[in-house]
């Protein structure tokens, strides 16, 4: 699908998830693939392009989008807490749907459990889970004026 498309559904969904941040909880903002090298980061990074699961005459269509997010901590006291935000977004998503202007969020499903992603010699630890966002595309309808 487009890149465009795709990029715009992931900054909906950040800025949805950083004004919950609390809510959910996250103890860090969500940030857009870019991130620092150490301390406690959380950030998204999609994994590939929008999927078309239906397409109709229309023109609208059900996508799927893949993303990962990432939870990051240096010199972590037990491993264990790398998995406690991941964990955290993923009952969210069950409970709460974000609202994306011009789409309709139809799901978010966590596809693949937190686990180890990187690890680093400074003592920087990351986990991954995955997540599938299904979504419906809302094509404004254009309306034809007779003139005659």
């Amino acid at each position: 699908m487009s890149l465009a498309i795709d990029k715009l559904l992931i900054v909906q969904l950040v800025n949805w998830l950083n004004e919950k941040k609390e809510e959910i909880p996250l103890s860090v903002p969500v940030l857009l693939d870019d991130h620092e090298d150490t301390g406690e980061q959380i950030w998204i990074q999609p994994l590939a392009a929008t999927k078309i699961i239906k397409q109709y005459t229309s023109g609208n269509y059900i996508g799927q989008l893949p993303f990962a997010v990432y939870y990051q901590l240096t010199n972590p006291e037990k491993m264990a807490l790398l998995d406690v935000p991941l964990w955290a977004l993923g009952e969210y998503f069950e409970n709460h749907k974000p609202e994306l202007d011009g789409f309709q969020l139809i799901d978010i499903e966590m596809n693949a459990t937190p686990a180890p992603f990187s690890r680093t010699d400074s003592g920087t630890f990351a986990n991954q889970a995955v997540f599938q966002l299904i979504y419906k595309n809302e094509k404004r309808k254009q309306r034809s004026f007779r003139t005659d």
